[in-house]
């Protein structure tokens, strides 16, 4: 890797042999390769899942109310890309005329309880008719997940209507636990900077943005920041099945959890870790 894919600016070796940062934009990158439908190690989603619920749950309510405001209460078509356990649309659903979810993992692909909604297996934009638009597309933890972001972003707004909104909900590069980890693995700490990439994981971490790059990748396109906001990261109801299930030993969950516990106070008034950024057709 030599070029930012945000703002095509030179790449410098990073704090791993798979790890990269853009000094214009902010942005960074990692070589890390999905494993996705291959066979290889596989999370115990179930697990996972229930350690993540109420956290996203949180967040999602907070998307769908600034949406709210943005679009007047208007319905329309929306689509989320990774759909996973169909949580996102099971909320949205009931405020849109009609849904559709996109999911390639079979292992959590899920149709929402209680909400009718289209869930396609496949991926974005292949899984789409060509006839198709949607007046929100939302991605949900899954944007830093897909290369090349070029191809991605040219998709998003090819599928939006004129007047359309895309959700853009992902950890940032800015983030105090992300920085953290990163002081960390410069003293030789190197499983938390790991851990947020999401090494071993079927679905890694491929970037962590800045502000900055996503401007620069939907800018090329039409669309600009319409507004930005702090999601939340950490919450005492579910926190332990999420470390649980993705550390490997019980010493280091342990370990984890405390620290995690010690932070929580201290979250609020620092930079978030995560951020929602809505994008629409510059006028």
């Amino acid at each position: 890797m030599t070029r930012c894919e945000a703002c095509d600016g030179p790449l410098t070796p990073g704090l791993t042999d798979w790890h990269f940062e853009c000094r214009t934009c902010r942005t960074e990158t990692s070589s890390l390769a999905p494993t996705i439908g291959d066979g290889g190690a596989q999370l115990d989603e179930v697990g996972r899942a229930e350690g993540l619920r109420d956290l996203r749950q949180r967040g999602y309510a907070r998307i769908l109310e600034r949406l709210q405001d943005l679009r007047s209460g208007e319905r329309g078509a929306l689509l989320e890309v990774g759909s996973a356990h169909g949580w996102f649309l099971q909320v949205a659903a009931p405020l849109f005329d009609h849904t559709v979810g996109i999911e390639p993992d079979d292992g959590v692909r899920t149709d929402p309880v209680g909400a009718a909604a289209d869930v396609r297996a496949g991926c974005f934009p292949e899984a789409l008719r060509t006839d198709e638009g949607f007046d929100v597309v939302v991605f949900n933890d899954v944007f830093e997940h897909i290369r090349p972001t070029e191809a991605v972003a040219t998709a998003v707004a090819q599928s939006l209507h004129p007047e359309g909104i895309a959700v853009i909900n992902l950890p940032v590069a800015t983030g105090t636990i992300y920085r953290a980890s990163k002081l960390l693995c410069r003293v030789g700490l190197r499983r938390p900077f790991e851990r947020m990439w999401q090494v071993g994981f079927p679905s890694p971490h491929l970037y962590y943005f800045s502000e900055e790059g996503l401007r620069r990748i939907f800018g090329r396109h039409g669309l600009r920041l319409a507004t930005a906001f702090p999601m939340p990261t950490l919450h005492t109801r579910g926190l332990w099945q999420r470390i649980r299930h993705a550390e490997p030993t019980l010493v280091v969950a342990l370990a984890s959890y405390v620290s995690s516990l010690c932070i929580l106070p201290f979250l609020r008034a620092l930079p978030a870790d995560v951020k929602c950024f809505l994008f629409e057709h510059d006028p």
